[in-house]
């Protein structure tokens, strides 16, 4: 899949910018510029992985948007989009 915006973390830009008052120029990634962002279930993951040898094979997603229910979902890795928001 390819990223249509100029800006490969939009996420990550937007956070530094209210965090840290830097604003990443486009194209540009946080970590060019000494900054690294995850959220949390990434550490969780790395933690569990790095703790027990457990793989990841499921990922928390948030559904919202224009869809039937606004919810957070616990989904095997690699599910399609359409089968989270069915």
């Amino acid at each position: 899949m390819i990223n249509p915006s100029p800006d490969p973390a939009p996420g990550k830009t937007a956070l530094l910018l209210i965090v840290a008052g830097k604003k990443i120029p486009p194209g540009e990634r946080p970590s060019q510029h000494g900054y690294i962002v995850n959220n949390s279930e990434t550490l969780w993951n790395i933690h569990r992985m790095l703790t027990t040898g457990e793989p990841v094979t499921r990922k928390l997603m948030h559904v919202y948007g224009e869809t039937p229910r606004h919810t957070f979902v616990d989904v095997a890795v690699g599910t399609p989009v359409a089968d989270v928001i069915a």
